[in-house]
């Protein structure tokens, strides 16, 4: 009797702490996954729309341009990204190193194609 009360014991420990272990990491991957920073737009800001240039973190901040870009798909004008990928240097909010921009070439300029934020929003347009 005295073993059987050992072993249910044990049987019960065990599954309850299984129980808890199941049923507290049942929604850590659905919370973290779905957990949002604050978007912010950066505008380039580079010399030139070389592809070194464009895809250069300290050639965008969020000084807005005093021109608009137009709609066209020519080169880099600005992105939303989350703020993970932004530090702030002297004030401003730049982007850094870890959003490793990707750039691609339309003609003698370069255009924004993507970067470790996948759910960045790019705009790539012809100033006038």
């Amino acid at each position: 009797m005295k073993n059987l009360k050992k072993i249910s014991f044990g049987v019960f420990a065990f599954l309850f702490g299984l129980s808890i272990v199941f049923t507290q990491s049942a929604f850590k991957g659905d919370v973290v996954k779905n957990f949002k920073r604050l978007p912010v737009t950066l505008y380039y800001h580079g010399p030139d729309f070389s592809s070194t240039e464009v895809v250069k973190p300290e050639n965008w901040n969020d000084d807005a341009p005093e021109d608009a870009c137009s709609p066209a798909q020519q080169q880099a004008c600005s992105i939303t990204i989350d703020d993970a990928f932004v530090q702030t240097v002297g004030g401003k909010r730049e982007l850094n190193n870890s959003a490793a921009l990707t750039a691609d070439p339309n003609g003698s300029t370069y255009y924004i194609t993507g970067s470790a934020d996948e759910s960045m929003t790019i705009v790539n347009s012809e100033r006038p």
